[in-house]
């Protein structure tokens, strides 16, 4: 009875992991893998209990399948939203004077003002203050210490964002659930239970 809990996450990680190729290769959270990692689980723990399976091992299948499940849609969720390049640090202060900096540029563009870039950046792989002219640098942290309502008003912006911004893998992952996937799921869930009490 102890091996039923490994037999089940064997057969559900091994389809789970299928899924994950999947998703994180091809792009595709196709439904039918929530069913293989009910119809895994099940099997695995099918397996292990063969003829001393019951109804307790049915119970400890579905169940299993319904914590794979979550768990992979939440790690496919994670891996979605890093591909996007969705998922963002807080806006602090360093994130907010790089801002100021690209402005700055933009404004020296206009105005055809040469700038003196590090070796090897340019507006286009600029990230970091340090990536900036020095002059563009200096400036920016000047005008973001000065006590402007500009200032004021970006710095009350990223306060509020940073308190109250959704979380992109929450959304992502709430997202996910569609129709067939609950539809699915149901059949995993059942499969998992009956292919789990085994021979019984």
């Amino acid at each position: 009875m102890a091996v039923w809990p490994l037999g089940g996450l064997l057969g559900g990680g091994a389809a789970g992991v299928l899924w994950l190729i999947a998703a994180g290769g091809l792009h595709q959270d196709w439904s039918i893998f929530v069913w293989g990692v009910g119809a895994g689980t099940g099997g695995g723990v099918g397996y292990t209990a063969s003829k001393r399976g019951n109804t307790s091992s049915g119970v400890l299948a579905a169940v299993m399948t319904v914590v794979l499940i979550l768990t992979f849609k939440f790690l496919i969720a994670v891996i979605t939203v890093h591909q996007s390049g969705a998922l963002e640090g807080p806006l602090d202060d360093d994130a907010l004077i790089v801002e100021e900096a690209q402005l700055i540029v933009i404004d020296a563009q206009r105005n055809g003002t040469r700038l003196e870039w590090p070796p090897g950046k340019s507006p286009n792989n600029a990230q970091t203050l340090d990536d900036y002219p020095a002059t563009v640098a200096k400036q920016a942290k000047e005008n973001w210490n000065a006590p402007t309502a500009r200032v004021k008003a970006m710095r009350e912006m990223a306060h509020g964002a940073n308190a109250a911004g959704p979380s992109p893998i929450g959304e992502e992952f709430a997202d996910s659930f569609g129709v067939f996937d609950i539809v699915f799921a149901i059949f995993g869930i059942a499969t998992a239970y009956h292919v789990g009490r085994g021979l019984n």
